[in-house]
């Protein structure tokens, strides 16, 4: 039986950060690179399964949406952070990613209190496929995998500056004194 309020398509969430997160970290530290894929293949699939049951359940829920943020960002932040620890992965490529999901973080948690939603556009998506795809790159020891992520990176940059100039009335709002 489900607690009040948990759904399976949160259940799905929740394993991307209590199970495939800390899996796949283990195996790309333990440089055990096939298990490392079908864990970092799993985070993917859960990413993608999470929303697909939650709007087919009709179950779509600020916690979910919140779920499924966080989870993003704890996988990628781990992925990140343990290949630029094993130096396959330039560090100032990680500090901007992991950058710009702090302030996107803080400008939509601002926003959220303001009664103002900003929700994800076609960058910020193509952003996480190109970023999961430089991932699995990596792991799979790909020659592509640099060009993906500076691709990533790119499109993160960009889809960062969208995001503040999109909230730029609210930011604007509070800036003048």
């Amino acid at each position: 039986m489900r607690p009040p309020g948990i759904t399976l398509a949160n259940y799905i969430g929740l394993s991307r950060i209590l199970v495939w997160t800390p899996l796949a970290t283990a195996f790309v530290l333990l440089q055990r690179w096939e298990e490392a894929f079908v864990a970092i293949s799993m985070a993917g699939i859960s990413d993608m399964a999470d929303g697909f049951v939650a709007r087919r359940e009709k179950t779509v829920s600020n916690f979910g949406v919140f779920l499924d943020l966080t989870a993003d960002k704890v996988f990628v932040s781990s992925m990140l952070i343990c290949f630029a620890y094993q130096g396959l992965v330039p560090a100032w490529a990680v500090l901007i990613i992991l950058l710009r999901e702090f302030l996107v973080m803080g400008l939509r948690c601002f926003a959220a209190a303001e009664n103002v939603a900003i929700p994800v556009d076609k960058v910020g998506r193509s952003k996480c496929f190109f970023t999961f795809a430089a991932i699995l790159a990596i792991v799979m020891n790909l020659s592509i995998a640099p060009h993906l992520l500076a691709v990533a990176c790119t499109l993160t940059v960009i889809s960062g500056a969208m995001y503040f100039y999109r909230a730029q009335d609210l930011l604007v709002k509070y800036l003048r004194y």
